[in-house]
């Protein structure tokens, strides 16, 4: 193995790792998004729980 080699082996390496990073951070962000998403469901689900649905209010007229 050549010293053009090696150093090449080493930069790829450098690059896979980065792109492995950045698309692990990517993926973790939007498990992030959909968790908040979600308690916000729950959230409205529970306040709700005890209340008519919006369309249902209007109707009695």
């Amino acid at each position: 193995m050549t010293w053009d080699a090696f150093a090449l082996a080493i930069i790829a390496a450098a690059g896979v790792a980065g792109l492995l990073l950045t698309q692990v951070r990517d993926v973790l962000m939007k498990v992030v998004e959909v968790l908040d998403a979600w308690n916000l469901v729950r959230r409205s689900w529970i306040t709700r729980r005890g209340e008519r649905p919006a369309e249902e209010e209007g109707a009695e007229g």
